[in-house]
């Protein structure tokens, strides 16, 4: 086989497989919210984007959250304790930066999201660190840099 048809071969190969592979993706207009994952409604409410009270009534309908936590989310405050899903309903996801953290057998145990103050109603600027352990708010800090 020459080297043209071989690469033709391998492109046609690769977007097969992208086809195949590819995933879908949540569209807040559209979607059934009665089926809709949780962060997705938590990121729906987050953004306060269009259909947000429909995300918001979906999420109470499955009690996801405590009056309590509805207060700290509809305040737009996190406290160690809320869930990823609250901090996600609680600001808007713009995340200036995620960092991973695994342990030393390479599973992962956690998260840090860095929030920038110019995207999003948080608590220290220029950016607050929310440290998620175990699905939990484990702290909330200021840093400098994301």
């Amino acid at each position: 086989m020459n080297t043209t048809k071989f690469h033709l071969l391998l492109i046609v190969m690769l977007l097969l497989t992208a086809c195949a592979t590819s995933t879908s993706t949540f569209d807040a207009n559209t979607a059934d919210f009665s089926t809709a994952e949780e962060d997705n409604l938590c990121s729906v409410y987050g953004f306060r984007w269009p259909r947000s009270q429909e995300a918001k009534a979906e999420l109470i309908r499955r009690n996801t959250f405590t009056e309590r936590e509805w207060q700290m989310i509809e305040a737009r405050k996190i406290e160690p304790g809320l869930s990823e899903c609250g901090v996600k309903a609680a600001y808007q996801l713009n995340v200036a930066m995620y960092y991973f953290h695994n342990d030393v057998n390479d599973n992962p145990i956690g998260k840090d999201m860095v929030f920038s103050c110019n995207e999003a109603t948080v608590p220290y600027c220029p950016f607050t660190k929310v440290e998620i352990r175990e699905g939990k708010v484990s702290a909330v800090v200021p840093v400098s840099e994301p």
